[in-house]
């Protein structure tokens, strides 16, 4: 049964704005109202373009990473675009991490949007955007689901290590923001991104900094040495670099609590 309920006017959505200077022909847009997830819709829905979007002015039962509860209220951003792709590549979860930082990075006109490993999005000690990303495979190709939560604007009921950006009133920017997302996404596939590594490492908030790190519930200090192509961190401790993989690990002490 499928959940969400498409919004009649496009009050709360400007569908020129989000498709502008984009191939429309490329994206099947879906502007929601409600909805329990966008990922969740992403798989109740056939992909019919080049791309799947599902938008939501609310997002009841989102999920993060490690099956975490992610709710949007009404007025933030609750993204997911889907697309077939072969599983090889770059790790898409970083990939996103990038295009969102930028999109945000252009519309703020602030530099000080970090990511911290693997895919959080960080300005000022605080996460402020979340990435997921779900493969359903195919023979050949997988069906890509990449979730995308940003908090525009919460109410004080939220977890310590929550940021907004509700100093910079950005829910009149909303779909602009949704507009520079879908043409990072639509330039990736067409052309990739050049020297991805690199740019992810620029924005990496602990690059070459020491920090604290649980391996199997033991406290471990080592400095970030950056990743590698799989988008593994690396880590420098006991004079040898070490490489882990999401789930491995966890980053401690990053944000304010």
């Amino acid at each position: 049964m499928i959940l969400s309920q498409p919004i009649i006017k496009l009050s709360k959505f400007n569908k020129e704005i989000i498709l502008k200077d984009l191939n429309k022909e490329n994206f099947d847009l879906f502007l929601l109202r409600s909805i329990d997830s966008t990922n969740e819709e992403c798989k109740r829905i056939s992909i019919k373009k080049k791309f799947l979007v599902v938008s939501a002015n609310k997002q009841t039962s989102g999920k993060g990473r490690h099956g975490r509860n992610w709710l949007t209220p009404e007025g933030n951003i609750a993204l997911s675009i889907s697309y077939e792709a072969k599983a090889d590549g770059p790790p898409i979860s970083l990939i996103t991490s990038i295009i969102v930082t930028n999109a945000l990075s252009k519309s703020l006109n602030e530099e000080n949007i970090k990511i911290k490993w693997p895919n959080d999005i960080v300005f000022r000690r605080k996460k402020v955007a979340g990435i997921l990303v779900e493969k359903e495979k195919g023979s050949d190709l997988s069906k890509i689901i990449v979730g995308i939560g940003i908090n525009l604007e919460l109410s004080e009921e939220k977890e310590s290590w929550w940021g907004d950006f509700s100093e910079f009133k950005l829910k009149n920017l909303r779909d602009e923001i949704i507009n520079k997302i879908l043409k990072g996404f639509e330039d990736y596939l067409e052309r990739g991104v050049d020297s991805w590594l690199e740019t992810w490492e620029s924005k990496c908030m602990h690059l070459n900094k020491k920090i604290v790190f649980i391996k199997e519930e033991k406290e471990i200090e080592g400095v970030c040495k950056g990743i590698n192509s799989q988008g593994h961190i690396k880590l420098d401790f006991n004079n040898k670099i070490h490489e882990f993989e999401s789930g491995e690990i966890s980053i401690k002490g990053v944000y304010d609590y």
